[in-house]
């Protein structure tokens, strides 16, 4: 346990890194409502394509539905932490643009409270914006006006999740989330004319209220003739519709460029120190999955969120698309750890595949811009002084994706996206033995 905990501690550490590092990849779709969502779990959610409703790994840390964290053993210790690199390329009909970056996205712990009552808490990334791109208008009659955007920033959440085990097939959970966080947008407009000001506007929208999510899980098990394991599960998600307060802040700046050697700046605050609301729609999702033996698990789920009924979310009115997402996964592993017997190291590795398909709420053009793309991951086991395989994993997951379109004027990325997590496991509320 004491290097569990030294190991815990460095990642605390870091953890002004993740929530101050709010650098993403620049792409003008993340310009609407709050950008791009970050509803993709874990690192070992990710090698399954996102999928989390309906499976219940017993040494994986799922925050994507509450009643999962019930199959935890009631003896353990789990923390996780992660960092994920993105590599994307961008592209129009003219242009092409190759950017990435990294960064610590998540941590979380979780712990038993009795055996039927189960409980973890983390910090995990909930939104992201990051564009930067030039408008060119016709003047009506003046000159051509650019107007540059940029957009930085996003919604981090820390959640408390906490789930019961109400019989012994079925479970509920509910997470309480606080989402934090700041998205600042700046409008630049310059005109050629030397006789007319240019013109900055920048906003800025700071969240700070609770956030809940809640689920369901029903899981029977049975073991055949040859004491081989069956578990199905079906799982459900509810996350309620809710208005999170947000501050709000404006100010516009105007520059007289006629004065060539001392131009005139001149700065006041359309808005200052305002209350406005993030108008989130309710969700709903749906998942099943298979475990064979606890070596095969086959999974999928589906996704849904009305964003047309809640234009802009509040922050503009820029109208939406109703999202939805089809997400689904494999997992396999040669010799499960619940088998005492010595392995090899590759047997000992748990083999993941996974992938999805998510209509955005990004409507732009009469298109609704869509995301998909394939994953692949492992899991590698950790080896303790005596040789013997822990519950200890390396995870390991790349992705491959698209979204996008280049038809009338818009853009389409393809992006590479590896994340490195690691899940440290520990018995609790044991006591040394000495011969």
């Amino acid at each position: 346990m004491q290097k569990i905990n030294k190991v815990a501690f460095l990642l605390l550490l870091a953890l002004p890194i993740a929530v101050s590092g709010q650098n993403y990849i620049n792409n003008p779709y993340t310009r609407l409502a709050i950008g791009d969502l970050m509803n993709n779990g874990f690192g070992y959610n990710q090698s399954l394509g996102g999928s989390g409703i309906g499976i219940r790994p017993t040494n994986q840390i799922n925050y994507l539905n509450p009643a999962s964290c019930t199959s935890q053993d009631t003896m353990t210790f789990l923390f996780a932490a992660g960092l994920t690199g993105r590599l994307s390329f961008i592209k129009t009909l003219e242009e092409r643009q190759t950017m990435y970056n990294a960064n610590l996205e998540y941590f979380s712990m979780g712990f038993p409270i009795t055996k039927w009552w189960k409980f973890n808490l983390g910090l995990a990334p909930f939104s992201r914006t990051q564009y930067h791109f030039l408008e060119y208008y016709d003047g009506s009659g003046l000159e051509e006006l650019a107007v540059q955007y940029t957009g930085t920033g996003g919604f981090n959440e820390f959640y408390f999740g906490s789930g019961i085990q109400l019989t012994k097939f079925l479970s509920v959970g509910a997470n309480a989330g606080y989402l934090f966080g700041n998205i600042t947008r700046v409008s630049s407009v310059d005109v050629p004319d030397q006789t007319v000001a240019s013109t900055t506007v920048t906003e800025k929208y700071t969240a700070s209220d609770f956030y809940f999510k809640f689920g369901l899980q029903l899981h029977p098990t049975f073991t055949d003739k040859k004491s081989r394991t069956h578990q199905f599960v079906l799982g459900a998600v509810y996350d309620m519709e809710q208005d999170i307060s947000l501050d709000y802040g404006a100010m516009t700046s105007r520059n007289f460029p006629s004065r060539v050697n001392n131009p005139l700046m001149d700065t006041f605050n359309i808005i200052a120190d305002s209350m406005t609301n993030l108008q989130m729609p309710q969700k709903l999702g749906f998942g099943l999955s298979y475990n064979f033996n606890n070596q095969l698990t086959l999974t999928g789920e589906y996704t849904l969120q009305n964003f047309s009924e809640k234009p802009g979310l509040g922050l503009d009115e820029t109208p939406l698309a109703d999202y939805s997402s089809l997400r689904f996964g494999a997992e396999f592993v040669p010799v499960p750890m619940s088998d005492r017997s010595r392995a090899e190291f590759y047997e000992r590795i748990h083999y993941r595949i996974g992938g999805h398909y998510t209509k955005s709420y990004v409507l732009l053009n009469d298109h609704q811009i869509l995301d998909y793309g394939l994953s692949l991951g492992v899991g590698l086991p950790w080896r303790n002084p005596q040789k013997l395989y822990t519950y200890t994993t390396f995870n390991l997951n790349y992705e491959f994706g698209f979204r996008g379109t280049l038809d009338d004027g818009l853009i389409r990325e393809s992006y590479h996206r590896l994340t490195i997590g690691v899940m440290l496991h520990d018995f609790w509320f044991q006591k040394a033995k000495y011969d």
